[in-house]
């Protein structure tokens, strides 16, 4: 039930935001303030997790060689659990050595450490080089491709299946541009450590010098992630990691005709994200949330808390002590013992003007509480009692 304090606050909050004019629902300030020609976008704040612009964000599409995302994403995996070393080396085989597309010119029979070949995945997008780390591991890309589909399950991504390690077009080979961002967040916060390879600007293999397929690298502050090129059943794609003064946005878009439109829509969609929108650090210092009551314990009341600050994402005209409406939902009175960081109920963060759900967190038992003794606790239950009674 509606904790009776907060609601209260909620009533106050609502009655001095009936004049403020504002609208923070996604149907309105979205999709009416920004347009882009791709196909599919999607963008995130990176410490919020706020979605801030949506376009056909679950459809499945051909993600091309945005897919060597999951490709690197697993090799990073077996790099940090020491089942792999960026000095071991592997013979390439002729399959990768022939492969069509872009590549690093890899050479049958050839010994290559799994530190080029991460560059020549990640920097020049090499589909020969994706085998070969894929073949590396599992000793086969279509074993490969399997372990793929089981991380994307892992991972929570719902909208993916692979069937390659490099998103050479095969028939089912699908992805939605929200799986690629949700798998982009999880590479920089799983594998930090790794990250770097994603802003190398060129680099040289068989001696043949080339540079990084993002043209985008060291530009509006972006430092990743994977491009994708134009196929027979997909357009222009990228996934972007861009990081400007505190905040950092990852977006996507796909379905593109030339690169140079690719471009100019990536920069569009980062500028949209970070000029329009900001970032309010909620708690920051203390975790007190409210006070609940206790019944049958050696306290009568407890602080209930918040795990750590809240990050959310707002337009920039939004005010922090107007429109925002803070709800707590916990059963009360708590039934002592209570141990601390007990789980009890939720704080919804909710927009002012049009009563929408922001963010909800957990809120937790600030410390324990033990069971009062036999006496004590006669008296509290036949208190309550009464209080129950009377309403």
């Amino acid at each position: 039930m509606f904790n009776l304090i907060a609601y209260r606050t909620l009533i106050i909050f609502v009655f001095i935001t009936q004049a403020i004019n504002f609208n923070f629902a996604q149907d309105n300030i979205f999709s009416n303030n920004f347009d882009t020609s791709a196909k599919y976008a999607y963008l995130v704040d990176f410490e919020s997790g706020e979605v801030l612009y949506d376009k056909n964000g679950n459809t499945l599409m051909p993600p091309s060689s945005m897919t060597k995302i999951m490709t690197s994403y697993i090799i990073f995996q077996n790099l940090q659990n020491g089942d792999l070393k960026l000095s071991d080396k592997f013979i390439i085989s002729d399959k990768a050595a022939k492969k069509g597309g872009s590549k690093i010119f890899l050479k049958s029979g050839q010994k290559v450490s799994v530190d080029e070949l991460l560059k020549g995945v990640i920097v020049l997008s090499g589909n020969d080089a994706s085998i070969a780390l894929a073949e590396a591991l599992d000793g086969s890309e279509e074993s490969f491709a399997n372990k793929m589909n089981i991380y994307a399950k892992k991972l929570g991504l719902k909208n993916s299946v692979f069937k390659n390690s490099t998103g050479w077009p095969d028939e089912g080979h699908l992805m939605s541009s929200k799986d690629l961002v949700t798998l982009a967040i999880r590479l920089l916060k799983d594998f930090p450590e790794y990250y770097h390879y994603h802003s190398i600007k060129r680099y040289s293999f068989n001696k043949v010098r080339q540079n990084n397929r993002n043209t985008l690298i060291g530009a509006y502050g972006v430092d990743g992630i994977k491009t994708g090129k134009k196929t027979d059943i997909g357009g222009h794609g990228i996934v972007i990691s861009a990081k400007k003064g505190e905040r950092r946005l990852i977006a996507v878009i796909n379905g593109l005709g030339s690169e140079k439109e690719r471009e100019r829509e990536a920069r569009k969609l980062l500028n949209f994200g970070f000029s329009n929108f900001k970032n309010l650090t909620l708690f920051k210092g203390h975790k007190e949330v409210i006070e609940g009551d206790v019944i049958y314990g050696n306290l009568n009341k407890i602080a209930l808390n918040v795990k750590s600050e809240i990050i959310i994402t707002v337009p920039n005209n939004y005010d922090k002590m107007k429109d925002l409406l803070f709800l707590t939902e916990f059963q009360e009175p708590l039934k002592a013992p209570v141990k601390q960081g007990e789980v009890v109920g939720k704080l919804k963060i909710m927009d002012s003007k049009n009563n929408t759900l922001i963010k909800e967190v957990e809120l937790i038992t600030s410390i324990d509480v033990n069971e009062a003794g036999f006496f004590k606790r006669s008296i509290q239950g036949i208190k309550y009692f009464f209080k129950k009674l009377i309403g």
